[in-house]
């Protein structure tokens, strides 16, 4: 009993320690969110009165004005300083050469005039002028870029510099209620916690029932996860409350520009019905701005009703040269439809967010399991020790998975953002050395390091590679021009095959039966499944809010929490025993060419290698160019991408012991390739905003379901039993994998062309036919091994 009640007390503690850790995170990650959305609104804003100005630059030039020497500029400049407090404007030639600044502060530390005098500004420089304009992002500093033109020529630009402080202050009221919130709900659901588990203890007490720690875990988690979708409801509310606000706040300063203008024209005694280019100026206002549904001139002699009930009314009303109120007011009619499309969008966006953050916290209960199991590995029976193996492979490749997706991204975005070239190539083709080096390196690695880890053994390989990782990250964060960042990714992927190696070290040595074997194969599938969501959507988070580098040193702490968890978790003692237990095969270059060159694996990788990995990367080129050419709103990928996330890493895992068991490893992957099939049918079934979600849920379930077996098949295939051993075989395996998935995009691409997705249906049906045979054949004449027998 006191054993007992003292795991009871231990998983109270991870509950606790998990509920802090939830709030504090869904909270700050969904306001950091939310707030990069909103200053994206604020940079809109700036944008369209950068736009304003310069058509005023433009029209004073086609009178005959300089733009070398324009009379005036300050005018100009104090003009738009009035309207976006904050923002520091200035023009520069077509060259780069700064022409003339604003009378603003330019001498605080982050020093612009230096910025636009530097290297970095050069190297981007040709960006700007081949997009005719752009947004550029060093440091804390962003510099938005409006192109000049003279008759159909870019003269110069129009610029404006700022950092997302001068933001601060319009969200101080949104940070006052979240801060308030998080500490309340925090303590709430520590005291629910107390009072439920207190209750529990005591009612099962009286009926004589156990208290089993595993049921308290589950129910703690549901309780939980009840107060993070509390907490996510309430913040969604105060977010489209405050970002409704911000809209009313964007139309007000349009219209206060729009007032100045039209009221100077006034002010020189012009009848304003007589000037159709007032008209012609608030028409152009209603048709780039889509947040406005009208504007109207009213006489302030009766009261003007509304056009629609639910419509807000946002007004300016002139001055006299005096500048006391006049008779006349500017009206604009906001557009609830507008509104309405953007709220949606938002929504959408915190809410795939919110899940994502969900699903990181539900891995983590992976580590309650295994930080509250208790007792000597050795003392457990081969079933919990095999269930203990596999969810230390699921939790440690989810780390390592999510601190590889937060990141990987993100080298292309810093190399564009520079506008550095490198080798001579253009800067989009040196934007995507990055990834592919990175690739390469971690093939070639995998086919060496097998050698390294004979001779090391899987710890030291773990502590260089998770070393020569996070120098990687540290390095990428610290100084990033192009070059460092290509090294740094070169040497990364040289790591991540590391991480493969130790995963395949656990999983070859962290079982007792074939049946554990699979097992782990499948839960290091699935950690990296779910790794690939969560890092991804945390990525996006981190570079919105805190910039392109930052999801650099945010993987690095990963990356350390990976190498923690991995050291502390993994019963290194046995895997050593059993490893040395296990025959090793000399495997040279002639015993791999065997194996590959061999029928049955030649058969096995036109059969079901090729279409797996086609089908792997439909949902990464198929269904964004369906949302692309159908008119579908982005913000319904992530939802394609968590669909696709939670059929692999959480439906298919838990139905492959089923199909193994019931259908065998060959009909279970036949019929993944079936449901392929209907995935690529459905695509062109209406309505195509929902199909889509359906048809990235059934190729999730493809990858968490299909690849796996694969693997455990290609174990079973008597031509790997006899040239090579299990790790071997899994390298082979995954190298396999590695060059399909390089030609795959360009498979799947075809099936964009007209008719092709029929036939890509009917090709996913000859698949699973061919499949089914070939494992149905290889079930009656492979004989079982004497571990099976047993």
């Amino acid at each position: 009993m006191r054993e007992n009640d003292k795991q009871i007390r231990k998983i109270l503690l991870f509950l606790i320690l998990m509920t802090v850790l939830a709030v504090t995170f869904v909270s700050v990650m969904g306001y950091l969110n939310y707030r990069t959305a909103a200053i994206e609104l604020e940079e809109e804003l700036i944008a369209r009165g950068e736009a304003q100005t310069i058509t005023r630059l433009e029209t004073a030039i086609s009178f005959g004005k300089s733009f070398e020497n324009f009379y005036g500029i300050q005018d100009i400049f104090n003009t738009f300083s009035r309207q976006f407090p904050g923002p520091q404007p200035f023009m520069i030639d077509r060259e780069g050469k700064l022409l003339y600044k604003g009378e603003g502060d330019w001498s605080d530390p982050n020093r612009p005039e230096a910025y636009l005098a530097s290297d970095e500004f050069r190297f981007a420089l040709p960006t700007i002028q081949q997009d005719n304009g752009g947004t550029l992002r060093e440091r804390q500093l962003h510099i938005v870029f409006s192109p000049i033109r003279q008759e159909e020529k870019t003269i110069g630009f129009f610029g404006c510099v700022f950092t997302e402080e001068i933001f601060n202050d319009s969200f101080q009221g949104l940070r006052g209620k979240l801060s308030l919130m998080a500490p309340i709900l925090t303590v709430g659901l520590i005291l629910g916690l107390f009072i439920w588990v207190r209750s529990l203890r005591n009612y099962r007490q009286k009926q004589g029932i156990q208290f089993k720690p595993r049921q308290m875990k589950i129910q703690g988690m549901t309780v939980l996860a009840v107060g993070i979708l509390v907490i996510s409801i309430f913040s969604i509310y105060t977010y489209q409350n405050d970002y409704i606000d911000r809209i009313q706040k964007s139309v007000q300063t349009t219209l206060d520009f729009m007032g100045s203008q039209i009221e100077r024209v006034r002010n020189q005694g012009i009848d304003l019905r007589e000037v159709p280019d007032v008209k012609n100026f608030m028409q152009r206002q209603v048709s780039s701005q889509e947040n406005i549904k009208s504007l109207r001139i009213t006489e302030n002699i009766f009261e003007v009703q509304r056009t629609a009930e639910n419509s807000e009314l946002v007004t300016y009303t002139f001055r006299t040269k005096e500048g006391q109120a006049g008779d006349m007011t500017l009206e604009a009619e906001i557009s609830e439809a507008a509104i309405q499309d953007q709220m949606r969008n938002i929504l959408l966006v915190l809410i795939s967010s919110m899940i994502i953050l969900l699903l990181f916290l539900f891995e983590f209960n992976t580590l309650i399991e295994l930080m509250t199991g208790g007792g000597n590995t050795r003392e457990k029976s081969v079933m919990r020790y095999e269930k203990q193996m596999g969810q230390t492979l699921r939790f440690t490749s989810f780390l390592y998975a999510t601190a590889e997706y937060m990141c990987v991204p993100y080298a292309a975005m810093m190399i564009r953002a520079r506008g550095e070239g490198l080798f001579g190539l253009s800067v989009g083709m040196t934007a995507a050395l990055p990834i592919t080096v990175e690739g390469i390196t971690q093939i070639l690695a995998m086919l060496f390091l097998p050698r390294l880890i004979r001779k090391w053994k899987i710890r030291p390989v773990l502590y260089a590679s998770a070393a020569l990782m996070i120098a990687c990250n540290v390095t990428s964060f610290a100084v990033n021009n192009a070059l460092t960042i290509l090294l740094c990714r070169a040497l990364a992927g040289i790591a991540y095959a590391g991480f493969k190696q130790v995963s395949n070290g656990i999983i070859v040595n962290g079982y007792e039966t074939e049946a554990g074997r699979s097992e782990n194969i499948v839960q290091e599938n699935s950690g990296i499944m779910a790794g690939s969501v969560c890092g991804a959507g945390l990525g996006a988070i981190l570079s919105g809010s805190a910039g392109y580098q930052f999801t650099f040193l945010s993987s690095a702490v990963l990356f350390i929490l990976y190498l923690a968890m991995t050291l502390r978790l993994v019963p290194w003692s046995r895997l050593t025993e059993r490893s040395e237990e296990k025959e090793k095969k000399k495997i040279g270059v002639r015993s791999v060419a065997r194996l590959l060159f061999s029928p049955e694996t030649l058969v096995f990788i036109l059969v079901i290698g090729i279409p797996l990995n086609i089908g792997v990367m439909l949902c990464m080129t198929l269904i964004p160019a369906v949302v692309q050419t159908q008119g579908i709103s982005s913000v319904m990928l992530s939802y394609c991408y968590i669909a696709n996330g939670l059929a692999g890493a959480y439906i298919g895992p838990a139905l492959v012991s089923v199909a193994r068991k019931r259908f065998g490893l060959g009909p279970g992957i036949a019929l993944a390739f079936a449901m392929t099939a209907a995935a690529v049918f459905l695509l062109k079934v209406p309505p195509v905003m929902v199909m889509i979600i359906v048809s990235s849920l059934i190729l999730g379930f493809l990858d968490g379901f299909a690849t796996p077996m694969m693997s455990d098949l290609f174990l079973r295939l008597k031509a790997v039993r006899r040239e090579v051993d299990e790790g071997s075989a899994l390298i082979i395996n995954a190298e396999i994998n590695y060059v399909l998935l390089t030609f795959a995009p360009i498979v799947a691409e075809q099936m964009l062309l007209p008719g092709a997705m029929p036939i890509g249906a009917l090709a996913y049906v000859t698949a699973a036919a061919l499949t089914l045979v070939f494992g149905l054949r290889y079930r009656r004449k492979r004989k079982p091994s004497p571990a099976e027998r047993q």
